[in-house]
């Protein structure tokens, strides 16, 4: 904070979407669409299965 200040919500928030379209574009430029799927979806199982969600 000293150094850049009081963290700005708004530009965190459009960076972080950057960041996620970047990553999409990279999942379709690589066709690994299915796999990330699968990923989530393993993930997803997991949390529900631990009671973490």
């Amino acid at each position: 904070r000293l150094k850049h200040g009081e963290p700005d919500i708004s530009h965190l928030a459009a960076e972080v979407e950057d960041l996620v379209h970047n990553a999409f574009a990279l999942l379709r430029a690589y066709g690994a669409e299915a796999e990330f799927d699968n990923s989530v979806e393993r993930t997803l199982t997991d949390l529900k299965r631990d009671g973490r969600i």
